[in-house]
């Protein structure tokens, strides 16, 4: 019988429309050992980050891959990161994001938080 692999992030998504990837981490040490082996970082450096933050994103545009961490659980801090993930994909795509043409900010700020709210419930849940 072969054993489960864990898996390190509590969630990965694609934004198939532009062809980004997002790792979604609620665990700050996770998010360090994942985003230093992803960008070479040395994980001391990404584990400071991760202390001082409620939240982040990362973006490395080259392999068309987000990381989305909320580490406090709160719905803010998802919309907030939410929010800079969407820009990072829509740049990325050469969308002009102006107060006429708002739409697609405000549909990718929400998939992306559908996508993440299920993994954060479950994590918080259980940590109670």
């Amino acid at each position: 019988m072969s054993a489960k692999r864990a898996t390190s992030f509590a969630h990965t998504f694609n934004v198939q429309l532009y062809g980004w990837s997002v790792f979604l981490f609620v665990e700050r040490d996770k998010y360090a050992r994942f985003a230093s082996r992803r960008t070479g970082t040395p994980i001391a450096e990404r584990r400071a980050e991760a202390a001082d933050s409620d939240g982040l994103t990362l973006c490395r545009k080259d392999a068309h891959e987000l990381v989305i961490a909320i580490f406090d659980g709160e719905p803010g801090t998802l919309a907030h990161e939410a929010t800079h993930a969407a820009f990072y994909i829509l740049t990325g795509a050469g969308v002009k994001l102006t107060s006429d043409n708002d739409e697609p900010l405000a549909y990718l700020v929400g998939y992306i938080v559908d996508e993440c709210i299920p993994s954060i419930v479950k994590t918080w849940k259980t940590r109670k």
